[in-house]
């Protein structure tokens, strides 16, 4: 019969253990920390942004340009076991985007940028709606603030 001490530990490998196999079997959250962090949009279609997300999955969408300012409050998924990657943002409250989602894709250029293209739609007609190639007019660059 196990002392109290050894099915203890038992219990607590098998805890971390449980842990790790849930982490890498659900899309997205092993490697969600490469997304997390302040994005700066570089390109031209971009110019003005600023995408914050965060580890829980919500994020900050804020759009200052001479002729417009907008910030949105939002979720995010980020789906790294498919390639192109996908990006979808969501929650949008007003706005011409307002009731709708952005499904996209993202690809990784390096670890400080990534780029962007998607286009909104609702849910349930995502994988119709998304873009599977980088148009060249259309994606947006995205680089990560550094301090």
């Amino acid at each position: 019969m196990c002392s109290p001490l050894v099915s203890a530990r038992y219990l607590a490998i098998l805890a971390v253990v449980g842990t790790i196999v849930i982490w890498s079997i659900i899309p997205g959250c092993a490697k969600r920390s490469q997304i997390v962090g302040t994005w700066i949009g570089e390109s031209p279609y971009a110019e003005g942004w600023v995408l914050v997300l965060r580890e829980d999955g919500t994020a900050t969408w804020s759009m200052q340009t001479p002729d417009f300012s907008d910030a949105f409050e939002l979720t995010y998924r980020f789906d790294d076991t498919v390639s192109p990657h996908q990006f979808d943002l969501m929650g949008f409250d007003h706005g011409m985007l307002e009731g709708q989602t952005l499904f996209g894709i993202l690809e990784f250029k390096e670890s400080d940028s990534f780029w962007w293209d998607a286009e909104p739609g609702s849910v349930g007609n995502g994988d119709r709606i998304r873009p599977t190639v980088f148009v060249p007019d259309q994606f947006r660059i995205m680089t990560r603030k550094t301090s």
